[in-house]
């Protein structure tokens, strides 16, 4: 998840708790609960183990429905602003986009190195630190041999109240 900090910040931990359960609950919603698997890491940070064949559809739905969480999750002056306005680690303040989630994918199989937990961990950490290059909801798969590509990047639509 991308500039939860900076939510968090702003809005409190009560409102943050409620970003993480609607964010497990939105995954959770969009796998398939027979084959594929999803954990929370801690904090922030959630993982997809997926069987399924259509994952990166899958993925593209989790990435809809969270942006249209943002009703729920903010006032409808950040929602038209489309971010925050919140303190830096450095104590300067900056403008933060509204909340996205950042997918990095790899598949196990494209990589015949991948002999144990430690090898997908380092896959996925550069999978992930690729997808949050990207601006917004996005998700990036990793790919050996510079066949890296960026799947899908929806664009943030502005969700108001009527």
């Amino acid at each position: 998840m991308d500039n939860f900090k900076p939510y968090n910040d702003i809005y409190g931990y009560g409102k943050g708790d409620k970003v993480i359960s609607l964010t497990a609950k939105t995954l959770t919603e969009h796998v398939d609960q027979d084959i594929d698997f999803v954990g929370h890491v801690g904090g922030d940070d959630f993982i997809i183990l997926f069987e399924s064949k259509d994952w990166q559809e899958r993925c593209q739905q989790i990435l809809h429905a969270f942006e249209t969480l943002y009703p729920q999750l903010y006032n409808l002056r950040h929602l038209q602003q489309a971010g925050i306005n919140a303190v830096d680690r450095h104590g300067n303040e900056t403008f933060y986009p509204l909340l996205s989630l950042s997918i990095g994918a790899v598949r196990i199989l494209d990589f015949a190195n991948i002999k144990a937990e430690i090898d997908l961990t380092e896959y996925a950490s550069k999978a992930k630190s690729m997808a949050k290059r990207l601006t917004g909801n996005s998700l990036y798969q990793l790919k050996p041999a510079n066949e890296n590509e960026v799947i899908q990047k929806p664009r943030i639509r502005l969700v108001t109240e009527q």
